[in-house]
């Protein structure tokens, strides 16, 4: 069957696959350099090739939900070693943005991102997940020779089975980080103002604890008897693409038997399985500190007013997914027992004070 012959359906078809079909022709995808199946696509921007597929949908809640998945391998023949972990895990923390870079236990070295799609989200994510599958692919083409030379593993090239190789300059996709993202992120951070206060404000309903002004915010989940905590940064510089907002949680330590880089490494291949049900936009990997974290940065050129509360709906889903995996008491329970880390600091530093106060109080004879 021809991609014509499925790129247009009848409106009453199944979300998933319309939004599968949208992104076909968003990405404006030639025939001649594609490959499609029942639920998936595959093409090639130029020397490697990117699989985009959609689930089947399940029910949740009010809505039939599919799950979107761009996957760019990129360097393959890996040895699947902890330091192979430790070795990926600095570009994940550094240089990451919307994509992990993933290992698997077949020694291939992906590029991954995903997605949830419903009705009521069409559009939008067919649109936004176009960019970031846009911006996978091209990372891909230059990025791959350094990753296969740090890992001693060799670039995954790939031609398409019938056209053969792409030998012209490619597709213009791959100029969308050079052309877009990079020019909208050298202004000051989009993501900064009203949305980021109308994102505190959701947050302060839906977390243990938040705070914040227009220039980020900071909130906790419940993780075992402590916290996560969620940070949003527009404070915070990316060396490639320029001004965004960075996203990240951190997990409290000594949580995982593994050390941090292989727990991030494996948290990173179980949320690319294609069945769960997490917005896979960036990257788990260790923080400044060493702790686990996951991170993701969105460049200027993504912002849409209102998309920093769902980014916050998201990660707040992804806290609880996490403290679930080593926790297995109920919400309520988690959500009982946990004792914030916000609250001790400013208990301590109140107490510190208190104390302080009292000493200076004795000894002017008061």
């Amino acid at each position: 069957m021809t991609v014509e012959q499925h790129i247009f359906h009848p409106p009453h078809e199944e979300v998933g696959l319309r939004a599968l079909n949208n992104i076909f022709q968003r990405m404006q995808i030639d025939t001649e350099w594609s490959v499609r199946g029942e639920r998936s696509f595959s093409w090639w921007a130029k020397d490697f090739v990117q699989h985009i597929t959609v689930t089947e949908p399940v029910k949740s809640g009010d809505f039939l939900v599919s799950r979107l998945i761009a996957v760019t391998p990129i360097v393959e023949g890996v040895d699947v070693t902890e330091n192979a972990y430790h070795l990926i895990n600095v570009p994940n923390a550094y240089f990451g943005t919307l994509s992990a870079l993933v290992l698997g236990q077949d020694g291939v070295v992906r590029y991954v991102a995903a997605t949830t799609v419903h009705e009521q989200m069409l559009e939008f994510v067919s649109h936004f997940f176009s960019f970031i599958a846009a911006m996978q692919v091209t990372d891909a083409h230059i990025k791959a020779p350094f990753f296969a030379e740090m890992l001693k593993g060799r670039q995954a090239l790939s031609a398409h089975p019938t056209s053969g190789p792409r030998l012209d300059y490619g597709h213009d996709c791959l100029d969308i980080i050079e052309h877009l993202i990079v020019p909208h992120g050298k202004g000051p951070s989009a993501w900064a103002g009203s949305d980021m206060l109308d994102t505190l404000a959701l947050l302060e309903r839906y977390s243990m604890i938040a705070t914040g002004d227009e220039q980020g915010l900071v909130a906790e989940f419940p993780y075992h008897d402590s916290s996560s905590l969620l940070t949003f940064d527009t404070d915070r510089v990316h060396p490639q693409v320029g001004h965004g907002l960075h996203v990240s949680l951190k997990v409290p330590d000594n949580v995982f038997p593994r050390s941090a880089s292989v727990a991030a490494g494996l948290l990173n291949q179980m949320e690319a399985v294609p069945e769960l049900s997490t917005k896979f936009y960036g990257t788990w990997c260790t923080g400044s500190n060493g702790d686990l974290t996951f991170s993701a940065f969105y460049p200027n050129a993504l912002f849409h007013p209102g998309q920093g509360k769902n980014i916050a709906l998201a990660m707040a889903r992804r806290a609880e997914w996490v403290a679930c995996l080593t926790d297995k008491r109920s919400r309520e329970a988690r959500w009982k027992t946990a004792h914030s880390s916000i609250e001790a600091i400013v208990e301590d530093a109140t107490r510190e004070h208190a104390k302080n106060g009292k000493a200076s109080a004795t000894s002017a004879g008061l």
